[in-house]
């Protein structure tokens, strides 16, 4: 959607006005794979949902994405994904940790977050240190309701009915998706015809 939208760049860009310029001229790329942060490696899971890339400046935006309803209420969702990184026990000098804490910063003292590189196309990309995390409205909602969860101030969600909505009408996402699967985008996941 990024990439075909000048609606959801502009969604993206005005969440967080100092990414303005990056985010206005970034490509989108899935599932970047982390690479090292120092001499420290990840672990092939360890992979940027969406990265926004500039390729002049050789930095990546990170934005993770959570599309569940379920386990997600602020303490569900800290203690699921927003422990504290490690060092793993690897022979091989590894980071242990989930993506939303790495991508906020809750790194061992071996690893700087503005350290942290990530790969597309054999292309090596440092992370930015602000970060996007895309959840359902309904869970956002919560959120505001109840409580969020500690994330710093790096952090800019976004609702993922709002980055639908800015892309434009039911067709036109259904026309975006519909080369990988063969249902209804809008129906299944947003509920309505």
């Amino acid at each position: 959607m990024f990439s075909k939208s000048t609606p959801v760049r502009e969604l993206f860009a005005k969440q967080k006005p100092p990414l303005q310029k990056v985010i206005v001229k970034s490509v989108a790329h899935a599932e970047m794979k982390l690479h090292r942060c120092y001499e420290y490696k990840f672990d092939g899971a360890h992979a940027i949902d969406v990265g926004f890339v500039d390729a002049e400046t050789a930095t990546v935006v990170p934005c993770e994405v959570k599309l569940g309803f379920d386990r997600l209420s602020s303490s569900e969702f800290t203690s699921r994904f927003m422990g504290q990184c490690s060092v793993s026990a690897h022979n091989d000098k590894r980071i242990a940790g989930q993506m939303v804490a790495i991508l906020d910063g809750r790194l061992p003292d071996v690893c700087e977050r503005r350290q942290i590189t990530a790969i597309v196309e054999d292309k090596t990309f440092t992370l930015e240190g602000e970060w996007y995390l895309v959840l359902r409205k309904s869970v956002l909602t919560r959120w505001e309701r109840t409580s969020k969860p500690a994330l710093s101030e790096r952090c800019t969600t976004i609702s993922f009915e709002d980055i639908v909505e800015s892309f434009g009408s039911p067709s036109d996402f259904n026309s975006l998706v519909a080369d990988f699967l063969q249902f209804d985008y809008f129906k299944e996941w947003l509920g309505t015809a």
